[in-house]
């Protein structure tokens, strides 16, 4: 095995190892805030 092939090999484990090592990654939440739809529209001042 030549010298690239040994660190695609050595990446691929530790990768691998640190996917696997339980850490519990945030879910998304649902955010409390509403939402509010803004529209372009035409209006006359006075």
């Amino acid at each position: 095995m030549n010298k690239k092939s040994i660190n695609w090999v050595l990446a691929f484990f530790v990768v691998g190892s640190l996917a696997s090592c339980g850490i519990d990654m945030p879910k998304e939440t649902k955010s409390s805030f509403e939402t509010m739809t803004v529209k372009k529209s035409d209006i006359e001042l006075p």
